[in-house]
């Protein structure tokens, strides 16, 4: 394998997948350097996404909520087991539509990975039928 930016030779415990290829140690460290140089504004755009991405599947808002909702029930004297059943139902539920979320998300991704791979074969096709 090569580097996409420098292509010197490297492996994969030598490189870093880029989602377009490998990467190698040097390169990434420069290109991580020119990060630095970001205004203020990338860089909130930056941390924003970050953020997002390592967020997890539940949402933080829905599972601060369900606590909060849960600590008053308690205080205003409902039953502890209840309320603990209640919110470990809650929680369930909520994995289970995220999940379902991101099983959507993979399988969009799948389907227009697909879509493309068609068209590209179609155009092979076309292209070998004409000779």
């Amino acid at each position: 394998m090569t580097c996409l930016k420098c292509g010197c030779t490297v492996s994969r415990d030598t490189s870093f997948d880029s989602g377009d290829g490998q990467i190698c140690t040097t390169c990434l460290v420069t290109m991580a350097q020119s990060q630095r140089k970001l205004t203020g504004d990338e860089r909130k755009r930056l941390k924003k996404a970050v953020k997002d991405e390592l967020a997890g599947v539940l949402p933080r808002e829905a599972l601060r909520e369900l606590i909060e909702d849960g600590y008053g029930r308690l205080i205003k004297g409902r039953d502890f087991d209840d309320e603990v059943s209640r919110l470990a139902n809650e929680i369930d539920r909520l994995a289970g539509i995220a999940m379902m979320n991101e099983m959507l998300h993979v399988i969009r991704l799948l389907k227009s990975t697909l879509d493309d791979q068609e068209d590209e074969i179609r155009g092979k096709a076309r292209k070998l039928s004409k000779l």
